[in-house]
């Protein structure tokens, strides 16, 4: 009896059907207690329009907070930050939207987009089940060969896969147009690429 371990691959291409938005409002000053009242006065401005625009403030949520010194050259400048996470359909209209409502109110804001899956765990579970196919009809192949018989498999290792999905741009920068969004509105969603790998030992014997 011989074991031979054959490696399964199964991979598909999948738009994102979730948006998970960062926003980070900045300021700088001397004081701290005047850059945190800057932040928090962009907030909750931007929370306002996003509530009139008909957004639901509970899929908003509070990220980070902080306040920070820079001493170097006795320069003492006070960084301030308020990052909230936005988590949507992953629609461009609605994106575009939201960078509509940034640039119009003049924040001084970072902005980034991870695009998530809903069903990953389904998703993988029938690549999965692909990779374990391959991997048998790769197996019979080399049993024939061989000239022997499969018997069954021993054991399954599943590889690491990489979740990540991100598409980040700066508020100074225009990378999704606002000027003419019905064109944009109309791009396709992101996609990302879902991949499972299995290390499949098979026992065969003559």
């Amino acid at each position: 009896m011989s074991i031979f371990e054959i490696e399964g691959r199964a991979k598909r291409e999948v738009e994102c059907d979730v948006a998970d938005i960062r926003i980070t409002f900045l300021a700088t000053g001397y004081h701290s207690h005047e850059v945190s009242g800057k932040v928090m006065d962009q907030c909750d401005s931007f929370l306002e329009d996003m509530s009139k625009a008909g957004f639901d403030l509970k899929d908003i949520h509070l990220d980070h907070d902080s306040v920070s010194k820079d001493s170097y050259h006795d320069k003492h400048d006070t960084t301030a930050e308020r990052s909230i996470n936005v988590r949507i359909p992953y629609e461009m209209k609605t994106i575009n939207l939201i960078q509509d409502l940034l640039q119009k109110g003049r924040y001084d804001y970072t902005f980034s987009i991870d695009g998530d899956i809903s069903d990953r765990l389904q998703i993988r579970t029938e690549l999965a089940k692909e990779a374990l196919r391959n991997s048998r009809h790769e197996a019979e192949a080399l049993a024939e060969v061989l000239g022997v018989k499969l018997k069954g498999v021993d054991s399954i290792r599943k590889n690491s896969w990489d979740d990540e999905c991100v598409l980040e741009c700066a508020g100074a920068i225009d990378c999704i147009p606002v000027e003419d969004p019905g064109i944009s509105d109309q791009i396709g969603v992101k996609r990302i690429e879902e991949s499972v790998e299995l290390k499949v030992k098979w026992i065969m014997e003559d």
